[in-house]
């Protein structure tokens, strides 16, 4: 459950929409999954044993959308990225 709310949280600040709507779902359906598990337990109604599979489902389809995303486009190149030609020109002393 920590690492849903972790993830929603990341989610959020990064600013990333996509992500940030299925990873607040994806956390409230492990919540409730984890709540109705419980009463299960407790209780020991089908129903719920029924509802804690259905949203751990959910939550599964949430995380698979995430996974499906493109990466987030950064505008900043990398400095391994770079191309060899110009590492060489940066790293080479001047000739005057």
């Amino acid at each position: 459950m920590a690492s849903s709310a972790w993830l929603a949280a990341q989610a959020i600040r990064n600013r990333r929409p996509a992500v940030t709507w299925a990873a607040v779902p994806g956390a409230l359906c492990i919540i409730g999954a984890a709540v109705n598990g419980a009463s299960f337990l407790d209780y020991n109604n089908n129903v719920n044993s029924y509802l804690m599979a259905l949203l751990f489902a959910a939550a599964v389809l949430c995380y698979a959308v995430i996974l499906a995303l493109p990466p987030a486009q950064n505008d900043q190149t990398p400095y391994f990225a770079a191309s060899p030609d110009t590492q060489k020109a940066k790293s080479a002393p001047s000739a005057s």
